[in-house]
C-alpha cells in the first residue's frame, strides 16, 4: 500500500488530531503515511506521557540517526497486531486533505485512500462520485459538509478511544 498523492503526513498535524498507539504508528510508517524520524518523535511524546508498552518504548527508544531501525520495528509490529489501523488513519487523511488542500486535490486524496483501503463503507459518502445515499443531499457544499461531519464524528471516536470509553 503506498499513498501516490499524498506521501507522508506533518508530525505536527498528527499529534494535533489524534493519539497513536504504536500500532497505529507501525502502520504509518509502514505505509509510507508517517516518516521513521516522526514515528520516533510521536512515540517520544507518547512514553513522556506516561505509556510504557513494550512497542511505545522501543520506538521511542530509537534513535533518529538509526531511523532505519523504525521500518523494521514497524513491520515487526504491524505483522503482530490484529487490530485494524485503517481508521484512525482514513481519520487523518481525509483531515489533511479538508484542512489542506484544495477541492480537486482533496477528491483525488479522499479516492486514493478510498481505493488503497479495500472501499470501505465508512469512507463511500466521502467519495464525490459514489451514488448518495436515501437522504443525502447532492452538491459540492453538501459533499463537503458529509466530509466535515464525518471529521467531527472522527474527533469524537478518537477522544472516546483515548479515554477507554465506548461511543454510546
Amino acid at each position: 500500500m503506498t499513498f501516490t498523492t499524498l506521501g507522508s503526513l506533518p508530525r505536527e498535524f498528527i499529534a494535533s488530531h489524534a493519539e497513536l498507539d504504536a500500532e497505529e504508528v507501525a502502520f504509518g510508517v509502514t505505509t509510507g503515511l508517517l516518516d521513521p524520524k516522526d514515528a520516533i518523535a510521536l512515540a517520544e511524546a507518547r512514553f513522556v506521557r506516561g505509556f510504557r508498552d513494550a512497542a511505545t518504548v522501543a520506538f521511542a527508544m530509537i534513535l533518529s540517526e538509526d531511523a532505519d531501525e523504525v521500518v523494521d520495528l514497524a513491520r515487526r509490529t504491524a505483522s503482530l497486531t490484529t487490530r485494524d489501523a485503517r481508521p484512525i488513519w482514513a481519520y487523518l487523511i481525509v483531515a489533511w486533505a479538508v484542512e489542506n488542500t484544495a477541492r480537486t486535490a482533496c477528491d483525488a486524496i479522499i479516492e486514493e485512500l478510498f481505493a488503497e483501503f479495500d472501499y470501505p463503507t465508512y469512507i463511500a459518502a466521502l467519495v464525490s462520485w459514489m451514488p448518495l445515499g436515501p437522504r443525502a443531499e447532492p452538491g459540492w457544499e453538501a459533499l463537503e459538509a458529509r466530509r466535515l461531519n464525518w471529521l467531527a464524528e472522527g474527533e469524537r471516536a478518537d477522544r472516546t478511544r483515548q479515554s477507554g470509553n465506548e461511543l454510546t
